[in-house]
């Protein structure tokens, strides 16, 4: 199905900027289209994925969680802040979560790093002491989810708002 939505989408891309001398440009916005096209899991997946690692309903600290808004290239490198000999190199499009277990703890304290696999969807949970950082740059920084608050997929702390 994942390829069949691909080729309807590069007909498209190609269809509109064919006649108007920007096919070039049309193959590049194809290309980096097509990572998010191919994925199996989608973020809305991936978010549940996150949220069962974390186990809500017996969530006995605070926490919260972080998910990328789209899968991770190949060849990024995750790693934590101060321990770069813990680097793990992307080899497959994988959507990236951070679990903070202690929000309110200065680091080193314990937080997880969720890898998901965006075509089948295997997990590998791995326990770090750093928040991440993704090609030398920290995705889920404070300004970062302040600009983009739908980074932040789960909070102890968030109160679902009450319709009366």
């Amino acid at each position: 199905m994942n390829l069949v939505k691909l080729i309807v989408f590069f007909f498209i891309i190609m269809n509109s900027y064919l006649f108007s001398g920007l096919a070039p440009l049309a193959l590049t916005s194809f290309l980096i289209s097509s990572a998010s096209l191919l994925a199996d899991v989608t973020r809305e997946e991936a978010i549940d994925i996150v949220n069962g690692v974390i186990s809500p309903a017996t969530l006995d600290h605070e926490a919260r969680a972080f998910l990328t808004m789209t899968p991770l290239a190949p060849g990024a490198v995750v790693a934590p802040f101060d321990e770069p000999t813990r680097a793990k190199t992307i080899t497959a499009p994988t959507w990236f979560a951070y679990i903070d277990d202690e929000p309110d703890a200065f680091f080193a304290h314990k937080v997880r790093y969720v890898f998901i696999d965006a075509a089948s969807g295997a997990v590998t949970v791995v326990a770090q002491q750093w928040w991440p950082e993704v090609d030398g740059a920290t995705p889920f920084s404070r300004d970062a989810v302040a600009a983009l608050p739908a980074l932040r997929i789960f909070s102890s702390r968030l109160v679902p708002s009450v319709n009366p």
